[in-house]
């Protein structure tokens, strides 16, 4: 996973006065003046309290969505432009930003990615494996959605945008290949639901 390291530098009317790099620096000098020995005990003194604030904050997994959308038939996926997976297909979606619900943000970034403008039609699930991206945990809400408008073109954060036959599909980043055939399933077990219930 990829983790980012909390750097502490003390700071005094705004301005950086010691990086913990110099800090490093002083608390190896052998000979050290008053006052950098007082600006080391505060540093330290810092130090410790940002450390044991940050160990009693929790750690929550961070929300996504990702949309299922068929093209004349066809699942739209976008080539991922950055890393990870660069390069890669997936669904189109992205992060749940601040204030926006779930619902909001997988018509929002459907658009971004594929131009296209989408009502959504089922949830397909949600899919919270703490590895399922190798930056962080995650937990996704998949919707499957119906294009009410817009044209087909990459933008956002994608390298490009192609529709695959559900019987070709290449090879997919994070869990999507999963949460495709989840779909699929539901399709099929709504198919057959509904035949049963017009029998009746």
């Amino acid at each position: 996973m990829y983790e980012s390291e909390p750097v502490l530098r003390l700071k005094k009317e705004g301005k950086i006065i010691l990086t913990a790099e110099e800090a490093e620096q002083l608390a190896s000098k052998v000979d050290i003046s008053p006052d950098e020995q007082e600006l080391l005990e505060e540093y330290k003194i810092k130090a410790s309290v940002f450390k044991d604030t940050l160990k009693h904050l929790y750690r929550n997994p961070v929300p996504t969505v990702d949309g299922i959308v068929l093209c004349e038939g066809k699942l739209v996926l976008i080539k991922r432009g950055s890393e990870p997976y660069k390069g890669c297909y997936a669904l189109p979606g992205g992060f749940i930003e601040y204030g926006e619900s779930a619902e909001d943000a997988v018509i929002r970034e459907v658009l971004e990615e594929t131009g296209l403008q989408t009502k959504i039609l089922d949830l397909v699930g949600v899919y919270s494996s703490p590895d399922r991206d190798p930056r962080q945990h995650t937990i996704t809400i998949a919707f499957f959605l119906h294009i009410s408008g817009g044209s087909l073109k990459a933008g956002d954060d994608a390298a490009g945008v192609t529709c695959f036959p559900l019987n070709g599909l290449p090879q997919l980043a994070f869990d999507h290949k999963m949460i495709i055939k989840n779909w699929q399933q539901r399709i099929r077990y709504q198919g057959s639901e509904s035949q049963a219930l017009e029998s009746l």
